[in-house]
Protein backbone atom coordinates (compact mmCIF):
# COMPACT_ATOMS: atom_id res chain seq x y z
CA UNK A 1 0.00 0.00 0.00
CA UNK A 2 1.30 3.47 -0.80
CA UNK A 3 2.19 5.42 2.32
CA UNK A 4 3.21 9.03 2.13
CA UNK A 5 5.36 10.67 4.79
CA UNK A 6 3.70 13.50 6.69
CA UNK A 7 5.23 16.68 5.27
CA UNK A 8 4.23 20.29 4.94
CA UNK A 9 2.33 20.41 1.66
CA UNK A 10 1.47 23.42 -0.48
CA UNK A 11 -1.51 22.61 -2.72
CA UNK A 12 -1.51 23.86 -6.29
CA UNK A 13 -3.46 27.15 -6.41
CA UNK A 14 -7.08 26.94 -7.52
CA UNK A 15 -8.19 28.44 -10.83
CA UNK A 16 -7.28 28.20 -14.51
CA UNK A 17 -3.69 27.39 -15.44
CA UNK A 18 -1.60 26.04 -18.27
CA UNK A 19 1.47 23.86 -18.19
CA UNK A 20 3.41 21.02 -19.73
CA UNK A 21 3.49 17.33 -18.88
CA UNK A 22 7.16 16.99 -17.97
CA UNK A 23 7.17 13.43 -16.64
CA UNK A 24 5.18 10.24 -17.13
CA UNK A 25 5.72 7.59 -14.47
CA UNK A 26 4.26 4.09 -14.75
CA UNK A 27 4.14 2.03 -11.58
CA UNK A 28 3.34 -1.63 -12.13
CA UNK A 29 1.55 -3.71 -9.52
CA UNK A 30 1.20 -1.09 -6.78
CA UNK A 31 -0.68 -2.22 -3.68
CA UNK A 32 -4.05 -0.46 -3.40
CA UNK A 33 -7.19 -1.02 -1.29
CA UNK A 34 -8.48 -2.98 -4.33
CA UNK A 35 -5.42 -5.23 -4.67
CA UNK A 36 -2.41 -4.89 -6.96
CA UNK A 37 -3.01 -2.36 -9.74
CA UNK A 38 -0.94 -0.67 -12.42
CA UNK A 39 -0.84 3.11 -11.94
CA UNK A 40 0.27 6.06 -14.03
CA UNK A 41 1.36 9.47 -12.77
CA UNK A 42 1.26 12.45 -15.12
CA UNK A 43 3.31 15.36 -13.79
CA UNK A 44 2.26 18.79 -15.09
CA UNK A 45 4.50 21.79 -14.40
CA UNK A 46 2.54 25.00 -14.35
CA UNK A 47 3.59 27.79 -16.72
CA UNK A 48 1.02 30.19 -15.24
CA UNK A 49 2.65 32.93 -13.14
CA UNK A 50 1.47 32.53 -9.54
CA UNK A 51 2.13 35.12 -6.88
CA UNK A 52 1.73 34.78 -3.14
CA UNK A 53 0.03 37.40 -0.93
CA UNK A 54 3.29 39.43 -0.86
CA UNK A 55 3.64 39.49 -4.67
CA UNK A 56 6.48 36.92 -4.77
CA UNK A 57 6.59 34.01 -7.22
CA UNK A 58 4.80 31.10 -5.56
CA UNK A 59 6.67 27.77 -5.47
CA UNK A 60 6.19 24.35 -3.92
CA UNK A 61 7.66 23.40 -0.53
CA UNK A 62 11.05 22.70 -2.21
CA UNK A 63 11.23 26.09 -3.91
CA UNK A 64 10.47 24.62 -7.35
CA UNK A 65 7.77 25.91 -9.75
CA UNK A 66 4.30 24.60 -8.92
CA UNK A 67 3.36 21.27 -10.47
CA UNK A 68 0.44 18.89 -10.24
CA UNK A 69 0.45 15.08 -10.20
CA UNK A 70 -2.44 13.19 -11.77
CA UNK A 71 -2.64 9.62 -10.42
CA UNK A 72 -4.80 7.16 -12.37
CA UNK A 73 -5.18 3.42 -12.69
CA UNK A 74 -3.41 2.36 -15.90
CA UNK A 75 -6.16 0.69 -17.91
CA UNK A 76 -6.66 0.47 -21.63
CA UNK A 77 -10.43 0.53 -21.61
CA UNK A 78 -12.91 3.21 -22.55
CA UNK A 79 -14.22 3.18 -19.00
CA UNK A 80 -12.48 4.95 -16.17
CA UNK A 81 -10.80 8.27 -15.60
CA UNK A 82 -7.71 7.54 -17.68
CA UNK A 83 -9.77 7.22 -20.88
CA UNK A 84 -11.40 10.58 -20.10
CA UNK A 85 -8.01 12.16 -19.36
CA UNK A 86 -6.53 10.79 -22.59
CA UNK A 87 -9.41 12.22 -24.66
CA UNK A 88 -9.11 15.60 -22.89
CA UNK A 89 -5.33 15.82 -23.38
CA UNK A 90 -5.54 14.70 -27.02
CA UNK A 91 -8.49 17.00 -27.70
CA UNK A 92 -10.49 14.32 -29.50
CA UNK A 93 -12.66 11.29 -29.02
CA UNK A 94 -10.65 8.10 -28.61
CA UNK A 95 -10.90 5.53 -31.40
CA UNK A 96 -10.35 1.76 -31.44
CA UNK A 97 -6.75 2.43 -32.58
CA UNK A 98 -6.11 4.16 -29.23
CA UNK A 99 -6.61 0.88 -27.34
CA UNK A 100 -4.06 -1.34 -29.11
CA UNK A 101 -1.27 -3.43 -27.67
CA UNK A 102 1.40 -0.90 -28.64
CA UNK A 103 0.14 1.82 -26.28
CA UNK A 104 2.98 4.02 -25.01
CA UNK A 105 1.91 6.55 -22.37
CA UNK A 106 5.17 8.52 -22.66
CA UNK A 107 4.68 8.98 -26.39
CA UNK A 108 1.10 10.07 -25.84
CA UNK A 109 1.60 12.46 -22.91
CA UNK A 110 5.22 13.60 -22.52
CA UNK A 111 5.83 17.29 -23.38
CA UNK A 112 2.16 17.97 -24.13
CA UNK A 113 0.94 21.43 -23.25
CA UNK A 114 -2.41 21.51 -21.49
CA UNK A 115 -4.79 23.96 -19.91
CA UNK A 116 -6.46 22.92 -16.70
CA UNK A 117 -8.74 24.16 -13.92
CA UNK A 118 -7.86 23.30 -10.32
CA UNK A 119 -10.55 23.20 -7.65
CA UNK A 120 -10.00 22.96 -3.90
CA UNK A 121 -12.04 21.05 -1.33
CA UNK A 122 -11.47 20.06 2.29
CA UNK A 123 -8.86 17.31 2.65
CA UNK A 124 -9.29 14.01 4.48
CA UNK A 125 -7.58 15.37 7.58
CA UNK A 126 -9.09 18.36 9.36
CA UNK A 127 -7.56 21.67 8.35
CA UNK A 128 -6.09 20.37 5.09
CA UNK A 129 -6.94 21.23 1.49
CA UNK A 130 -7.19 18.83 -1.43
CA UNK A 131 -6.60 20.08 -4.99
CA UNK A 132 -7.94 18.28 -8.06
CA UNK A 133 -8.21 18.96 -11.78
CA UNK A 134 -11.79 19.73 -12.67
CA UNK A 135 -11.27 19.97 -16.42
CA UNK A 136 -8.39 20.03 -18.90
CA UNK A 137 -7.81 20.64 -22.61
CA UNK A 138 -4.91 20.58 -25.11
CA UNK A 139 -2.94 23.71 -25.97
CA UNK A 140 -1.15 24.06 -29.28
CA UNK A 141 -0.83 21.66 -32.18
CA UNK A 142 -2.19 18.20 -31.57
CA UNK A 143 -0.88 15.35 -33.76
CA UNK A 144 -3.88 13.50 -35.14
CA UNK A 145 -2.04 10.48 -36.53
CA UNK A 146 1.40 9.02 -36.25
CA UNK A 147 3.79 10.20 -38.92
CA UNK A 148 4.49 7.82 -41.78
CA UNK A 149 8.01 6.38 -41.88
CA UNK A 150 10.31 8.14 -44.36
CA UNK A 151 10.46 6.69 -47.85
CA UNK A 152 13.34 4.30 -48.52
CA UNK A 153 15.91 5.85 -50.82
CA UNK A 154 16.86 3.95 -53.96
CA UNK A 155 20.54 3.08 -53.95
CA UNK A 156 20.70 1.58 -57.41
CA UNK A 157 20.34 2.92 -60.91
CA UNK A 158 17.56 0.56 -62.01
CA UNK A 159 14.62 2.30 -63.71
CA UNK A 160 12.09 0.68 -61.35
Amino acid sequence: MLNFPKVEFTPHPAGQHQGEIFEVEVRLQEETPWGLKDKIILKIQSETPMLDEDGNQRTDQSGEPMFFNIWEFLTLTRKGKLGDRRAAILGRTLTNDDFGDGYDPEEEFLNRKVGYVIKHKPGKEQGTISASIETMWPIGKIPTTKEAPPAVAKDDDLPF
